[in-house]
């Protein structure tokens, strides 16, 4: 027997959910003003659901999923108002309903996301997403697999949080080699016909620009003193111009990140110049990828070219090998070439970034702009939600090799011993008293 629908009553949606509604593709990221009608739109997906399933004979059931229960009550109490008429069954504890007798709307709160392994959806809605920890993994692990059987689409709505794996999901959206089943968009408040207008301005007087860029307008910024906030860095085209007049280079180091991957991670470094004012000038960055044989000869070139660099080799994996390598090879045995042990990668590389992120913050890091600059800035402004941060642990590995091998701020601090070592005759050149400055600890297995 056909079910009798009970009519919902919805507002209209106004021009820009009808927008989003007509431009849609299967996965779909808005990033959203407040008050922008998120709720709305929600309701909306719902009701599609429900004529879908009854105009069809189906039972497909469709997942809403929010970062905690705190987040999830108020849309769980809207849509029990709104859809009352035809819920024919709802468990209050649980957060399940179930419509018309027919396919059930499930509410899952991700601070444990485990619990959703195994349920079939047709649609999914992921709200709040920028505010969920480790969505990327969530989403790859847990919930695209609850799509895959029904061919379902996802969607997800916040407002954002800096360049997280929000960013991440909205970037698709805008990569044409992901247009034909990614769409996203920026939404800003003022695009909701029914949210005051005065209010809005009032809004933009009381807080600093970049919030109102974020929570009114929708819009991916660093807010506050985010210290991988790409405009702290001060910028150059001349190297001598970061230097500064009366200011002297007391280190020059590149770490080099190697992979061994024609499609994965790059093989990627940057010079890292310590001047004694402070200050840290990042220059030169390289990357290539392929495998690591391939990319020899660009580094051996590199290096080459820079004899005054004390190149740090990472040792884990095939870098093992590239520092053998290296050491052995006859061209480069004026070069200073340094292993980086396993107190380089023993912490995260959000905590290695750590170590420069202050020194960003304070304004003490420079840029030259020459190279492949852009692609520096650009990882340090998504990291650490982009595809690659080669060129970010390459300068989190410069900054270890500046504490390690250089005698970091201690030394900079006291930067004189190194010049009353020169004037005393001793027999020690720059390069080799900073060889002799390897903190003991080190202990690595290619250490020397």
């Amino acid at each position: 027997m056909a079910q009798r629908i009970t009519k919902i009553n919805l507002d209209d949606l106004h021009p820009g959910q009808l927008q989003v509604s007509q431009e849609r593709k299967r996965f779909n990221v808005l990033s959203c003003g407040r008050r922008w009608g998120k709720t709305h739109m929600t309701n909306y997906l719902i009701a599609e659901m429900v004529q879908y399933n009854m105009s069809r004979g189906l039972g497909e059931d469709m997942g809403y999923m929010s970062p905690t229960y705190k987040n999830l009550a108020p849309t769980w109490r809207n849509f029990v108002r709104t859809f009352k008429p035809i819920i024919t069954y709802k468990s209050e504890t649980d957060h399940i309903a179930e419509i018309l007798h027919s396919f059930y709307v499930e509410f899952w709160s991700l601070d444990k996301p485990e619990a959703i392994r195994g349920r079939k959806y047709k649609r999914i809605i992921i709200d709040e997403a920028a505010l969920i920890h480790a969505l990327r993994i969530i989403f790859k692990l847990i919930l695209l697999p609850t799509i895959g059987d029904l061919v379902g689409d996802a969607w997800f709505f916040s407002t954002p949080r800096g360049f997280n794996d929000f960013f991440h999901f909205y970037q698709l959206g805008q990569n044409p080699l992901f247009r034909h089943e990614w769409m996203s968009w920026i939404k800003p408040t003022s695009s909701n016909p029914y949210f005051p207008k005065d209010e809005l301005e009032t809004q933009r007087t009381l807080i600093e620009p970049a919030e109102f860029a974020q929570e009114w307008e929708g819009k991916f910024v660093a807010v506050g003193n985010s210290p991988f906030d790409i405009r702290h860095f001060k910028r150059a085209t001349v190297f001598d111009d970061a230097v500064g007049e009366g200011n002297g280079i007391l280190h020059n180091i590149r770490y080099w990140d190697i992979a061994n991957s024609k499609d994965g991670d790059y093989t990627a470094s940057s010079k890292l110049s310590v001047s004694n004012e402070p200050r840290f000038i990042i220059s030169n960055p390289v990357r290539w990828k392929g495998l690591w044989g391939a990319n020899y000869p660009y580094i051996k070139a590199t290096m080459l070219a820079e004899p005054e660099v004390i190149h740090i080799i990472e040792t884990e994996g095939v870098g093992g090998i590239a520092y053998q390598m290296m050491k052995m090879d006859e061209d480069l045995h004026s070069i200073t070439i340094m292993p980086a042990g396993k107190l380089f990668t023993m912490q995260s590389k959000q905590e290695r970034a750590n170590l420069w992120a202050m020194e960003l913050q304070n304004g003490r890091m420079t840029i030259i702009e020459q190279g492949n600059y852009r692609d520096v800035l650009e990882e340090i402004m998504i990291f650490p939600a982009g595809d690659h941060d080669d060129y970010v642990d390459g300068i989190s590995g410069n900054f270890l090799g500046f504490i390690y091998f250089c005698g970091g701020y201690k030394k900079l601090l006291d930067s004189k011993k190194i010049h009353q070592h020169e004037e005393m005759g001793t027999g020690h050149s720059p390069r080799a008293y900073q060889k002799e400055s390897i903190i003991e600890g080190l202990l690595d297995d290619f250490s020397m």
